[in-house]
């Protein structure tokens, strides 16, 4: 896949679904880092257990250099009770792996995929396209750390 990319990039990015299926372990095994997204919500941090077992076992068998670069928040709402308590037990679990950017909630990155078009294009002034952009330079300025 890399051999067809024009260049040498800095990055590249594989979404993968919300699920430990094949496409998702194939990913993590390509990976050099994995950013994981995570819900503020009470379920979604408990299945991050699973997805740590699955890393864990992909370092052991297939990439040992497969790294947790950072978590990041999803669907955020600071005004809830919820989100805020999401963090606390995120930031105690994973501490200064937790990015500070969050992406908030906004229905316009909802809508964006069901229009063929990315959040840049379909709602360029929306909260979603500015917490994605903060989310690039974040990523970047780690990355020069």
């Amino acid at each position: 896949m890399l051999r067809a990319l024009d260049g040498d990039p800095e990055y590249v990015l594989i979404d993968c679904p919300p699920s430990l299926g094949l496409m998702t372990i194939n990913a993590l095994t390509a990976a050099s880092e994995v950013l994981i997204p995570l819900q503020a919500e009470y379920l979604p941090l408990r299945g991050i257990t699973q997805l740590i077992e699955a890393i864990e076992m992909i370092q052991a068998r297939t990439n040992p250099g497969l790294a947790i670069s950072g978590v990041l928040f999803t669907r955020w709402d600071g005004r809830k009770v919820l989100s805020r308590e999401t963090q606390d037990q995120a930031l105690a679990f994973f501490g200064g792996s937790v990015l500070d950017t969050r992406i908030r909630e906004c229905i316009s990155l909802a809508e964006a995929p069901g229009n063929g078009k990315s959040i840049f294009d379909y709602a360029p002034k929306s909260n979603g396209a500015q917490d994605y952009m903060d989310l690039a330079r974040e990523i970047i300025a780690r990355g020069r750390r």
